[in-house]
């Protein structure tokens, strides 16, 4: 894995607009070419409304006319701590990620910069549903 985007989805993780649940993710999008599109996750004081960091980096990727992705960095921490765990891409980002990538995009968790796991989409969802053939 990169260190650079490692360290990258780390400190924009602190960037994130968290003031219900005071949760801070970054993540780091990487596409076929090797460009970089970077998301924080976005809450209103619904939650309902929330825009997670993983789909607000594919947002900016679409919108710049990406279509064939590599990998995400994703890092998810308490406001003004260090992480205690690796979090996982929800439910929505899964299938997001199942419509847009391939079966081997790569998913890499991150807890510190020398502590993370790589693995697959095609991991988090073996039985998945796509519109795609």
């Amino acid at each position: 894995m990169k260190k650079d985007l490692i360290k990258k989805t780390i400190e924009i993780s602190d960037n994130a607009f968290c003031p219900a649940t005071k949760f801070c993710v970054g993540a780091v999008l990487e596409t076929a070419d090797n460009k970089i599109y970077t998301g924080v996750n976005i809450e209103t004081p619904s939650v309902i409304f929330a825009l997670c960091a993983e789909r607000n980096a594919f947002c900016t990727a679409l919108a710049d006319g990406q279509r064939e992705f590599k990998r995400i960095y994703i890092y998810g921490h308490k406001e003004n701590e260090p992480a205690y765990r690796m979090i996982p891409p929800c439910g929505f980002c899964l299938q997001v990620m199942n419509e847009l990538c391939k079966e081997d995009f790569e998913i890499v968790l991150i807890k510190s910069e020398t502590e993370y796991e790589v693995h697959t989409l095609n991991e988090f969802l073996p039985m998945k549903f796509a519109s795609k053939k």
